[in-house]
């Protein structure tokens, strides 16, 4: 019997995805966190969320290199976040303060049109969770070289814009901390907010971007440009289907930063 049970993390037995994903971290966490991120690994598979994801990142973990790591292929480097800008202010279970003076921002390696798996041209989702409620107008979410992916949550005029495979919508908002995305099922866009729908726009993509999708800016041209660059710290990243749970997703980071 003992030598059929998976023993990993003390006396726990997690399953194969949190596994590779704990395996993936050059410092591990302690048996109460992998037992939560276990469980929650578990409730994304459960909800569908993992099944329709390309891209999880949680940039608010205990270190850099965890923060850093795609949950959904922590091997690869597709997906990774590589931070630009940002220094040595990495923080624990809060994130990177983004500053957009220094055009804080991060590399994904993921251009949804050679490395998108779930996403696809009528079949496409991004996601970000921002940490506080700031008015300006900048840019949480871009593709580098062309705006046909954008989430600008808050802007000074209380406007929440989102622009996926060109899709795009826009609806007044005057709360910018939460999470936050942009969908498209090739005839409508979808604006959310923590998993509730603020407004869906009849709006048909026409592209499938080719270039990599960044986070924490709009890059859409020569650097720097750092005022387009957003100064919120991202705490969540998802690419992917446009069939993942935001309402969930946003109860399981707010239940990490508390934990």
């Amino acid at each position: 019997m003992f030598k059929s049970r998976n023993f990993t993390g003390g006396t726990n037995s997690y399953c194969t995805e949190a596994q590779a994903y704990f395996n993936a971290m050059t410092v591990q966490l302690n048996d109460t966190y992998k037992g939560f991120w276990n469980t929650s690994i578990l409730a994304m598979i459960a909800n569908g969320t993992w099944g329709v994801a390309d891209v999880i990142c949680v940039p608010c973990m205990l270190t850099e290199q965890q923060s850093n790591l795609n949950m959904k292929n922590p091997t690869s480097a597709i997906g990774r976040l590589i931070p630009n800008g940002f220094g040595s202010t990495f923080v624990p279970k809060v994130g990177y303060p983004g500053v957009n003076a220094n055009s804080t921002y991060f590399n994904t390696g993921y251009a949804p049109n050679g490395n998108g798996v779930n996403w696809t041209l009528t079949n496409a989702k991004v996601s970000v969770k921002l940490k506080d409620n700031i008015q300006d107008d900048n840019y949480a979410l871009g593709v580098r070289y062309n705006g046909s992916v954008v989430i600008r949550s808050r802007s000074i005029g209380d406007t929440f814009d989102g622009k996926v495979n060109s899709a795009s919508t826009s609806v007044a908002n005057t709360n910018g901390s939460g999470l936050f995305s942009v969908s498209t099922n090739g005839t409508n866009a979808y604006l959310d907010r923590n998993g509730t729908n603020l407004i869906t726009t009849a709006s048909t993509p026409t592209d499938n971007p080719d270039h990599e999708l960044l986070v924490s800016a709009w890059y859409d041209g020569a650097m720097p440009a750092p005022a387009l660059f957003c100064n919120n710290t991202i705490q969540f990243v998802y690419a992917g289907a446009m069939h993942s749970n935001d309402a969930a997703i946003n109860t399981m980071i707010n239940n990490w930063l508390a934990l």
